[in-house]
């Protein structure tokens, strides 16, 4: 304990080194695993461990406004995420924002400093701000109301943020951000996410555009801003504390000026910028929930990628350094200690430093071939990571979308209240027709046309191949590893790989079957086939059909595939929530074997109506009309 303090202690006299894991957003890791890693990250010279996970905020879902509530909506987005008023309850918000909530979250933050304060650590608080508040909120007090901060394609109500130019409701932030120092005094950085997921500011580019109250409509963005950043310094300055602020989005565009930053104060950032235009951070990113493009699987890590992105920020000038682990934190913290004990050059010393830490896992013989996997990891990730626009395709696609458990079948309207339950309970939609639609993602169609949908499909199959050929590699290096835990990692591995490339072909079959049934009539085209008893002109039989089961039938056992994977895993695969009432948009339900199962049973009972909607050609044709279209009356 005393080396890691001394060590954490040598480190703050040089500049600011932040090492980060990616919880379960709403599902705090257990005290004990939280000390676990703040120890390994003193160890390796860390000065700071992120606050950045309390239980998910119970007010924040279930809004009575809402004609489906059965379904999941934007709100996912900010349940499990931080802000001040989560924290620390003022009575101002106490009717709406239940204060035993709050204080459950603030006493799990104050565990969580006390370890942070054994070890000589500070703490940064991550959140987002100005976060939404509840309509009952601006109904008491409308003066209050800030701007529409929802995204429009996945909302089926308005949600505002509180106007960051009321003197009242900086007035509560600042006496937030003094109570919030008295109870967490090892919080000295407070970065937020803003414009995004949640949270927006008045008159600046939130997802609704720019909108906000009339008052403030005038007031420069930057100036508002910085009334904000000092109502929060000076709260912390009435708790005899200094905190730095930081305000982040990308795309981040204030006025129109290249120099908006000018106006800011010391400690104050935006972007990760100050004043001066210096750039306060640099670190790595592609091992983080968001930003790893592996989610909602766990624990596949990006290697070469974070020992690339950790030669380059010690490299670099930054004051701070962030380095995210994500679900990986025991290998990617080995692979920081070997860069330290040899830092690299290059290409050609990293790998070296990899395999020098591949070759403590499963022994000299067989280091390539470990190295060799974790580079085929990146390489197939890699591949999907640009599928579509936004955000990443396994989050959008076979989590928030539910492609995981949705079955596919040609007429999807026709499928009945009770096998459409269980995937839309946490399927993220608008309207009635993109809670059932297969290609609606996130309030859009993507890709498009026969050469996007081509182009993807491409993508997604040789990810597929990619972390199918890995899985096997890490199974094969189980039976080498040099000591148990080695191999019950790689173990693990392979599980998760297998995860993931199912995924991948989950992507790739709902993106295929929707184009099919959008372009492929019920009497174009047929497919030659042997047919022994058709004796008048060439055997053929329809080719939608053709198309539509092939795809059906390799998702079926897709669907298969993964129940077994998860039911043989020891180790943690795919996000779950603990409860089935826990289950929302950014997590599967723990039933999930039991619902692929459901998937595939729900896909053989409609089977028959392939042949009722796509025909033989030579078969008697049978009247169909889409769902919900009556029968025209006689004579007509």
């Amino acid at each position: 304990m005393n080396e890691c303090k001394q060590t954490a202690a040598e480190s703050q006299r040089q500049r600011m080194i932040v090492w980060e894991a990616s919880p379960m957003a709403g599902f705090p890791r257990p005290l004990d695993e939280f000390r676990r890693f703040a120890a390994r990250a003193a160890s390796l010279g860390a000065t700071h461990v992120p606050l950045n996970e309390i239980p998910r905020s119970t007010w924040q879902s279930g809004d009575p406004r809402d004609p489906h509530p059965e379904w999941e909506y934007w709100t996912v987005w900010s349940r499990g995420a931080i802000g001040l008023f989560k924290l620390i309850s003022v009575p101002e918000l106490a009717p709406w924002i239940p204060p035993d909530e709050v204080a459950r979250s603030l006493t799990l933050l104050k565990k969580q400093c006390a370890v942070l304060r054994e070890l000589g650590l500070r703490a940064i608080l991550e959140g987002h701000e100005p976060m939404w508040w509840p309509e009952g909120v601006y109904e008491a007090h409308p003066h209050w109301r800030g701007p529409e901060v929802q995204h429009p394609s996945i909302s089926r109500v308005s949600y505002h943020s509180p106007c960051l130019d009321h003197p009242e409701v900086l007035a509560m932030y600042r006496r937030a951000m003094a109570e919030l120092c008295r109870q967490l005094p090892e919080v000295d950085y407070y970065t937020m996410l803003t414009n995004d997921s949640s949270a927006g500011i008045c008159w600046a580019y939130t997802y609704p555009g720019k909108n906000g109250p009339r008052a403030c409509r005038d007031v420069p963005l930057i100036t508002r801003i910085g009334r904000f950043f000092d109502s929060l310094q000076e709260g912390a300055r009435d708790a005899g504390h200094e905190i730095t602020v930081n305000l982040f989005n990308a795309g981040f565009q204030i006025d129109g000026q290249s120099c908006y930053r000018a106006p800011l104060k010391p400690g104050q950032f935006i972007d990760g910028v100050d004043r001066e235009e210096r750039v306060r951070a640099s670190g790595s990113g592609s091992n983080s929930w968001f930003g790893g493009y592996v989610y909602p699987v766990l624990g596949v890590p990006k290697v070469p990628a974070f020992i690339d992105e950790v030669e380059h920020a010690l490299a670099s000038d930054a004051e701070c350094l962030v380095f995210s682990v994500g679900n990986s934190p025991d290998l990617l913290m080995d692979v920081y200690q070997a860069y330290r004990e040899t830092p690299s050059q290059g290409l050609v010393s990293r790998l070296e430093i990899l395999r020098r830490v591949a070759a403590a896992r499963v022994g000299e013989d067989n280091a390539e071939a470990l190295v060799e996997l974790w580079s085929d990891i990146e390489r197939a990730t890699e591949v999907a990571r640009y599928g579509v626009r936004g955000s990443p395709i396994m989050i959008i696609g076979p989590l928030m979308s539910r492609w995981t458990i949705m079955p596919l079948v040609p007429d999807v309207y026709g499928l009945t209240p009770e096998e459409t339950a269980y995937f839309q309970r946490g399927r993220l939609a608008k309207t009635e027709i993109e809670a059932l639609d297969y290609d609606y993602s996130l309030g859009r169609r993507e890709p498009r046309g026969p050469s996007g949908v081509n182009h993807f499909a491409l993508e997604m199959q040789l990810a597929v191949n990619r972390l199918e050929a890995a899985a096997a590699k890490a199974d094969a290096l189980v039976g080498r590893a040099a000591r148990p835990e080695a191999a019950e990692e790689l173990k693990a591995l392979a599980w998760r790989l297998k995860a993931l490339a199912s995924l991948h072909l989950t992507c790739k079959n709902f993106v295929v079957y929707a184009f099919i049934l959008q372009t492929r009539g019920a009497d174009e085209g047929v497919q030659e086939c042997r047919d022994i008893y058709n004796s008048t002109g060439t055997p053929s039989l329809n080719i939608g059909r053709w198309e539509l089961c092939n795809v059906a039938r390799e998702e079926m056992d897709n669907a298969l595939t993964l129940a077994d994977v998860l039911t043989e895993a020891t180790e943690p695969v795919l996000a779950m929530a603990p409860t089935m009432a826990e289950e929302d948009g950014l997590v599967f339900a723990p039933n999930l074997v039991e619902q692929l199962h459901q998937k595939v049973s729900i896909m053989l009972k409609h089977w028959p109506e392939y042949n009722a909607l796509y025909p033989y050609p030579h078969s008697p044709k049978t009247p169909t009309r889409p769902a919900g279209v009556e029968a025209p009356e006689a004579g007509i």
